[in-house]
C-alpha cells in the first residue's frame, strides 16, 4: 500500500520530460516575443532619430534660403555644384552656396552660406583594424555628415560651422526649371557642370517674376549598420527677385 501511494503521488520520467519540454517551449516563446518587441522598439527609435535629424537639417536650409538677398541688390552669389562622380542620384554629393541674412550668435548677420557633405565616421562600430567605420557595413557606401558653414561676406573667414545630420549617404539638389515647369538635375543644364548658376528671378513672357524652387533629397541611415534607411525629400520655394 505504501509503495502504491508513493508511485501515485510522484512523477514518472516521461511526465518530467514533458513538463521540462513545455517549460522550455514557453520560455522560448516569451524570449521570442521579448526579442521582437526590443527589435521593434529599436527600429522605431532609429526611424525617429533619422526623421528628427533630417528634418532639422532640411528646415535649417529652408530658413536660410528664405533669408537670401534679392538678385537686384547685386550681392547675391547663388550657385549649385554637382560631384562629377555622382551621376547616380542615390550617391549624389551636391553642394549649394548663397548669400543670406541668417541668425548668428544672437544677432542677424549677412554672409555666404554653404551646405555640403563631409566624410563621417560611425564611432559605435569598429572595423577589423579597430578603427571607426566610415562606410556602411553591408553595401560599403561612404558615410557623410551634412555640414552648414557661414563665411564673412566677401572673405574666407569662417563665422560658423555646424554639423546638421550624420550618416548621410546622398545629397541631391534639383532646381525648378521655369521653362518646363519641372524639377531638373544640375547635370541636365547646359551650364558648366562644376558650377551651375541658378536663374533666380526669371520672368515669364508676360513680365511676371517667376518663383524659383529647389527639391532637396537626402538619404540617411541610422548608423553604419544600415538597420534603418530613409529617403527624405523637401521642396523649397523662393520668392526671390521681387
Amino acid at each position: 500500500m505504501r509503495n502504491e501511494l508513493s508511485a501515485s503521488n510522484g512523477f514518472t520520467l516521461i511526465e518530467l520530460l514533458v513538463a521540462v519540454g513545455l517549460m522550455m517551449l514557453i520560455m522560448g516563446i516569451v524570449a521570442m516575443i521579448f526579442s521582437q518587441g526590443s527589435s521593434t522598439y529599436r527600429d522605431t527609435q532609429e526611424r525617429l532619430l533619422i526623421y528628427d535629424s533630417a528634418s532639422f537639417a532640411l528646415n535649417t536650409l529652408d530658413t536660410d534660403l528664405k533669408g537670401c538677398l534679392p538678385i537686384e541688390e547685386g550681392k547675391q552669389v547663388f550657385s549649385l555644384s554637382e560631384d562629377k562622380s555622382g551621376a547616380d542620384t542615390e550617391e549624389a554629393k551636391d553642394k549649394i552656396s548663397f548669400v543670406a541674412t541668417v541668425p548668428l550668435n544672437g544677432e542677424s548677420r549677412t554672409g555666404s552660406v554653404a551646405y555640403r557633405l563631409e566624410p563621417d565616421t560611425d564611432l559605435s562600430l569598429l572595423s577589423q583594424d579597430g578603427k571607426p567605420v566610415n562606410e556602411t557595413v553591408r553595401t560599403k557606401r561612404p558615410l557623410y555628415v551634412l555640414r552648414r558653414e557661414v563665411y564673412e561676406l566677401g572673405t574666407d573667414t569662417l563665422l560658423s560651422k555646424l554639423d546638421l545630420c550624420h550618416y548621410v549617404l546622398s545629397l541631391n539638389i534639383e532646381y525648378y526649371d521655369t521653362a518646363s515647369k519641372k524639377f531638373r538635375q544640375i547635370s541636365d543644364s547646359s551650364e558648366p557642370k562644376d558650377k551651375f548658376k541658378w536663374p533666380i528671378g526669371d520672368k515669364d513672357p508676360e513680365g511676371e517674376v517667376l518663383h524659383s524652387g529647389l527639391r532637396v533629397t537626402i538619404i540617411v541611415v541610422a548608423s553604419g549598420g544600415e538597420h534603418q534607411e530613409r529617403v527624405i525629400p523637401k521642396v523649397i520655394w523662393l520668392p526671390l527677385g521681387q
